[in-house]
């Protein structure tokens, strides 16, 4: 992945190597057979270099509550995801290079907030309380299925309030919901999509815990800097 980067932004670089950007005719040619050489050794189009990848860890190994997380922090960032099964579980962020690294960036600082909440839901007495492995899973499943939960929530309450704040904020909507869909055929013709089957949630009996969940999504400040094609967002623990 990393080595495609590089081809990729190799590839970039030769592209702008230009008369108008101060190169001389052979050089600009020399650069622009270059390019084309490079992007059919590597099966890449001129689509191809407006896109990048990033491939990071999941919450953990296998596959949990947290991961619907991650579709949200796509749909924010206009990038579509997707998990992959590499020495553990891995989520991939595809789009544009700018988009991709603000996903990533806010992927991780996500990833950071959960695992905290996380480790001081078990000091609580919601948690304390359960004697069997089995029933403090089940709570500690509750409670971060409640968190994200509300997280997602309110990823998507700034991704609308960023269209709403546009001239024609349905028109927005719709070029948005056009690049992602192409960004998925992208991806759909490259590899096979398997729909996971859904994870069974805990009963009733651990509603304190997602409480408690619902409570700690709050508590992670998200603080939007979104001004035009400019995209940046700040997120804390509280």
């Amino acid at each position: 992945m990393d080595d495609l980067k590089k081809i990729r932004k190799r590839i970039r670089d030769l592209t702008q190597m230009t008369i108008a950007n101060g190169c001389t005719e052979a050089e600009a040619l020399a650069a622009a057979e270059k390019a084309m050489e490079l992007m059919q050794r590597y099966c890449l189009n001129s689509e191809d270099l407006d896109r990048e990848s990033a491939n990071l860890g999941a919450y953990g190994k296998r596959r949990s509550v947290v991961d619907g997380l991650w579709q949200e922090v796509a749909k924010i960032c206009r990038c579509q995801t997707y998990a992959v099964s590499n020495n553990g579980l891995r989520i991939v962020y595809y789009g544009h290079p700018a988009d991709v690294a603000i996903a990533e960036y806010i992927h991780d600082i996500l990833r950071v907030a959960i695992h905290r909440a996380s480790a001081d839901f078990r000091e609580t007495p919601e948690y304390q309380k359960r004697r069997k492995r089995a029933t403090r899973n089940a709570a500690m499943k509750a409670f971060q299925s409640a968190m994200c939960g509300r997280l997602q929530a309110r990823l998507n309450k700034l991704w609308w309030n960023r269209h709403r704040a546009t001239p024609d904020y349905a028109e927005s909507i719709a070029d948005e919901n056009k690049h992602r869909n192409l960004l998925f055929s992208e991806l759909s013709a490259k590899m096979k999509f398997v729909t996971p089957k859904s994870l069974k949630l805990p009963d009733r009996r651990f509603d304190g815990a997602r409480y408690d969940g619902f409570r700690a999504g709050d508590r992670v400040s998200i603080e939007p800097g979104m001004t035009g094609s400019e995209k940046k967002l700040a997120l804390t623990f509280g």
